[in-house]
């Protein structure tokens, strides 16, 4: 059976906001309109009745469709307001959306100072109203543990559950 494996512009009708993405089909006509996550949110939001999808082009192979992508979805399209893409083409569907910023780097000192500070003297568990019974079985585990000693058997919290070591 022939596959269609193509590269395709999807445009929301009301704002004329755009996806590009590659697809793989048996067949050439198959109303897939793309899977961005920006694209699936505009979708439920507007309906899949106000998008159109064009082929712009056909391939031989999905790995040409995806090169092809590589080359045309670049940084200055993504940056483009009215852009669904998130990330630059040729990675086929990477799930998990845009960078962090600070993925590869470390804090400077003073950050962790700043960072530090701020976080002193707040409370976690701040406006959490506990019932009498729930601030006993609490004071009692602690003091379990204040004297060394291993909570075990049934008030266990993995007693009779399965689990698997690696």
């Amino acid at each position: 059976m022939k596959k269609f494996n193509y590269f395709y512009k999807t445009t929301n009708i009301i704002n004329e906001k755009f996806y590009y993405g590659v697809h793989s089909s048996d067949k050439d006509n198959d109303n897939y309109l793309g899977s961005g996550k920006l694209l699936l949110k505009a979708i439920k939001k507007y309906g899949r009745e106000n998008f159109k999808r064009e082929i712009i082009r056909f391939f031989d192979s999905f790995d040409d469709a995806l090169n092809f992508e590589k080359q045309f979805v670049i940084e200055d399209i993504i940056t483009n307001p009215l852009c669904y893409n998130i990330n630059i083409g040729g990675k086929g569907g990477s799930k998990r959306g845009r960078q962090s910023p600070m993925k590869g780097r470390l804090h400077s000192e003073e950050t962790k100072t700043k960072i530090s500070n701020s976080e002193k003297g707040k409370s976690k568990n701040k406006g959490i109203t506990r019932s009498i019974e729930t601030r006993q079985k609490i004071s009692e585990n602690n003091g379990m543990k204040n004297k060394g000693y291993l909570v075990s058997g049934s008030r266990n919290g993995m007693y009779k559950k399965k689990y698997n070591i690696i």
